[in-house]
Order: C-alpha cells, then sequence, then structure tokens
C-alpha cells in the first residue's frame, strides 16, 4: 500500500489548522515543535470526524464512513495515511485510543435526525464525548498525568458549551438541538432556526445559562492547565482564555441569537493572549491536584 510521507501528512495536518482553527493555530505557536506538530495531528483528526458528520451532502455514507473509522481506531489498523499517523503518535504519547472511539460514537450521534437534547445531563454527555475526550487525548500530548485527565475533559466541555451557545441557529438549521428541551419548553427545532423576537427572550435565558455552565468549566480547568510543564501551559492556556472570551463576547451582546457566529476581535484577542502569557510566567506552577477529580465527578455534578 502506497505510504505518504510523514511530513507530507504533518503538511497537511497544518494547512487544516491554519484554515480551519485560527484560535489553536495562534496556540500552537507557542508550543515547542515536537508538541506542536503532535497537537496539530490530533486537530487534523478530530475536523476530519466533524467533517464526516457535518456534510449535509454525504446522507447515508457519513454513519457508514465513521463506523468503519472507528473499526480501524478499535482495531489498530488505519487505512489513511492520517488515521495511521494518529495510530502511531498515540502509542508514542500513550494516548487513548477509547477517548478517539468515544468521540466518533458522540459524532454518530450528531446524524440523528433530528438531534434533540432533552436535558441537562444529556447535553454535557454529549459535551463530553465531542469534545471532553478531546481535551482527554491532547493532555499527555501536553505532558499532563493521568489524575489531569477529568480536568482536561471538562476544559472540553466548557469550550463545546461555547460552541453551542455561539451556534444556535446554524446548528437548528441542521436539525440539531443541543439547548436541553426541558429549558425552552415553548420552543421548537423550526423557532430556532427561524429567528423571531418571540423566541429572543427565551433563548437569551439558555444562552446564558450555557455560559455560567461554561464559566464553571473554564474556571475549574485551570486547575489542570497550572499543573503542566511551564512550556505547554502557555499555549494551551491561551487556547482556553480566548475560546472563553467567545462566551463573554456573546454575554456582552446581550445573550442574542444571532445568523452570524460571534468572534473576537483582533484586539480583544491579543489583549487576551498578553494578559494570559503574563498569568502564566508569573503563578508559580501546581505540582499536584488536591481534589479528587473523576471522569464521573464532572458528568454528574
Amino acid at each position: 500500500m502506497h505510504r505518504l510521507p510523514k511530513r507530507r501528512v504533518q503538511d497537511d495536518a497544518r494547512s487544516i489548522l491554519r484554515a480551519k482553527g485560527r484560535t489553536f493555530a495562534l496556540a500552537a505557536r507557542l508550543l515547542p515543535t515536537d508538541t506542536a506538530d503532535d497537537a496539530t495531528l490530533l486537530y487534523a483528526f478530530c475536523r476530519e470526524i466533524d467533517d464526516i458528520a457535518d456534510n449535509p451532502k454525504a446522507g447515508t455514507s457519513a454513519r457508514t464512513d465513521l463506523i468503519e473509522l472507528r473499526h480501524q481506531i478499535s482495531s489498530r489498523s488505519g487505512e489513511t495515511p492520517l488515521v495511521r499517523e494518529f495510530l502511531e503518535m498515540a502509542n508514542r504519547r500513550n494516548l487513548s485510543t477509547v477517548s478517539a472511539e468515544k468521540l466518533i460514537d458522540g459524532a454518530i450521534s450528531d446524524l440523528s435526525d433530528p438531534v434533540m437534547i432533552q436535558n441537562e445531563q444529556q447535553l454535557i454527555h454529549y459535551c463530553y464525548l465531542v469534545a471532553g475526550t478531546v481535551g482527554e487525548m491532547m493532555c499527555p500530548i501536553l505532558g499532563g498525568k493521568s489524575e489531569l485527565l477529568p480536568l482536561a475533559a471538562d476544559l472540553g466541555i466548557a469550550m463545546q458549551l461555547t460552541n453551542i451557545a455561539r451556534d444556535i441557529r446554524e446548528d437548528a438549521e441542521l436539525g440539531r438541538q443541543y439547548i436541553p428541551s426541558d429549558w425552552i419548553p415553548s420552543l421548537s427545532l423550526t423557532q430556532l432556526a427561524v429567528h423571531t423576537e418571540q423566541t429572543q427572550a427565551a433563548l437569551q435565558q439558555a444562552v446564558l445559562r450555557l455560559l455560567r455552565m461554561a464559566e464553571t468549566r473554564y474556571t475549574r480547568a485551570r486547575i489542570g492547565l497550572a499543573c503542566l510543564p511551564l512550556k505547554n501551559r502557555l499555549g494551551i492556556s491561551v487556547a482556553a482564555d480566548v475560546y472563553r472570551e467567545i462566551g463573554r463576547c456573546i454575554e456582552r451582546g446581550g445573550c442574542e441569537v444571532r445568523k452570524q457566529r460571534t468572534v473576537v476581535p483582533l484586539h480583544r484577542k491579543l489583549g487576551r493572549t498578553c494578559l494570559t502569557l503574563a498569568r502564566c510566567l508569573l503563578t508559580s506552577p501546581r505540582h499536584g491536584v488536591f481534589q479528587d477529580y473523576s471522569i464521573s465527578s464532572i458528568l454528574h455534578e
């Protein structure tokens, strides 16, 4: 079987990161080269999964493709250059491929028609599958010990809650409702997609609730970030804080649901980056987590 050179796969991964992950591309510049390369490869792998699930033209083939990809991961038999390099990196970094399988399970759940989250527990479980698992995989790449895995998952969940608050209308147009139905019992999926003044008040309260949940988890995740080696802490802390700023921009805008995505202005992104770097450099590192955290505890708090 023809095998693309590792450098080609890495170059492709960097191109994907630059095109689709500007916040994470900025953070990658602050990481040591070997760490940045592996983090970029992980991003490209996760983006591949997202793109399969989000392709409206794929139809039933998307489910088949994701199931096949899951089999490749579980059997460690990568059939594409990207998957092969991911599996090699996972082995080298002692990265759990079970997290990758759970990520694919989350993507498969997005293929339901429609996607309807019923309550807060389902919401957090979904966020864990599609983003908390990414945090788990990033943790060993960044030099984090196993005790930090729950806090790494917490950061992923926080980022996904931010995504959901930002993308309500866009998701609804795809037939996906991630706001728990019991938060907005009077609103239908169609009403989320077609913005009206009547829906705004209820949605503003739901968005604020999402952002408050995210804030709690961003704050807790900092405990784990402070335990990372400084050379790796800088980049991921910038990514976390800039992403957190998206939620703050939404809140400053009155938590309104808009057709266009909320983005962090460049001046605010640069300012937040400088503040985060200063905090990391001036704060003494932690040498352990002084409270017991588990995946179960962060999913059922």
